[in-house]
């Protein structure tokens, strides 16, 4: 595989496990995503491609003996496979073999009901590990499995800059729903950075209907298969990029909005309404109330129900909290939420 920038996120090691995995990287991610970016949003992102970027030196142990080990595996696919292959506790009615898009051949790993037991190996290793009630190695498989997609969360965080990328990489790798994904993704990365412990917080202990989201009317689209809309709702009128299919004009839709870059507290408008300048050639405002204002520069503001936190530079008016501001936010991106 091709390496480029790499984005590492470091997991435990069980010493007693009989798969390992070691410090989760995504090397390829950054790049690809500035391509898809760059030709079709993020529409064109695929759980396939979040599957081969996200890898880690991966083994299979029997104690302190290794049976197989590889740097820079596919650990997010076998995952994957892993999770498909028994979804449930009942014992599975046939072996498994990893069919890696990243190996010429199945069988980077393997899971054999022996009869006696169910060993783990690979059509690379001459040995397996010994014979193990389906229980045992059931419980191994979840485990391993819920680890990797954890750490490949925060790695696709990480990579990406953003929640809302993190959010529908799961979504698409994993085959989540958008609102377990983004469940998921707000507790794997919790504590890593300001503004997703605050969002982990919001979401753990406001319960009020819309938190995080707003819901907006469609008033215009884009010509052709462009993603460009322009949405109305409590934060007021928006332009920016849809994040997966279009909706129709007129349609009504749960968002949460991103934003793409810092915004700078000279460009902010305060007061009763909050209007723009008239000769501001900024096209798209968020409002709302100012709620809160941490010392990172992170800012809550809050648009009815929704809550919208925004990253913010420069100096703050002094009487900014409580006050109904207007912020630019050229370069939104607009993602479906409750589905």
């Amino acid at each position: 595989m091709t390496k480029g920038l790499v984005v590492m996120v470091q997991v435990p090691d069980e010493p007693t496990a009989l798969l390992r995995f070691g410090t989760v990287g995504a090397p390829d991610l950054p790049r690809r995503i500035e391509l898809l970016r760059a030709r079709n949003g993020l529409t064109a992102f695929t759980g396939a491609e979040v599957l081969l970027d996200v890898e880690a030196d991966f083994s299979v142990r029997e104690g302190a003996a290794v049976v197989f080990a590889e740097r820079a595996f596919p650990v997010a696919e076998l995952a994957r496979a892993l999770e498909l292959w028994a979804p449930e506790s009942d014992e599975p009615r046939h072996d498994f073999s990893f069919d890696s898009m990243s190996y010429d051949v199945p069988g980077a790993v393997r899971i054999v009901d022996t009869g006696s037991g169910w060993t783990i190996g690979s059509r690379y290793a001459r040995t397996t590990t010994v014979p193990r009630p389906w229980p045992v190695v059931h419980t191994e498989v979840r485990a391993f499995v819920e680890m990797v997609k954890l750490a490949t969360a925060v790695a696709v965080r990480e990579a990406t800059g953003s929640m809302i990328t993190a959010i529908l990489a799961m979504s698409r790798a994993f085959d989540m729903s958008l609102a377990d994904a983004k469940a998921f993704v707000v507790d794997a990365v919790r504590g890593i950075g300001p503004v997703d412990q605050r969002l982990h917080d919001i979401v753990e202990n406001d319960g009020r209907t819309g938190v995080l989201g707003m819901r907006v009317t469609v008033v215009a689209t884009g010509e052709g298969t462009t993603s460009d809309v322009v949405v109305d709702g409590p934060a007021g009128r928006l332009h920016g990029s849809w994040v997966g299919p279009r909706p129709q004009v007129g349609a009504t839709v749960d968002i949460e909005v991103e934003t793409d870059r810092q915004c700078e507290w000279g460009d902010v408008v305060l007061g009763a309404t909050s209007e723009p300048r008239a000769d501001s050639d900024h096209r798209s405002w968020l409002r709302g109330l100012a709620e809160r204002l941490d010392p990172d520069g992170i800012l809550v503001l809050r648009s009815g129900p929704a809550v919208t936190m925004v990253e913010m530079t420069g100096f703050p008016p002094a009487s900014v909290i409580g006050s109904l501001v207007a912020i630019p936010v050229d370069g939104a991106r607009f993602f479906p939420t409750g589905v």
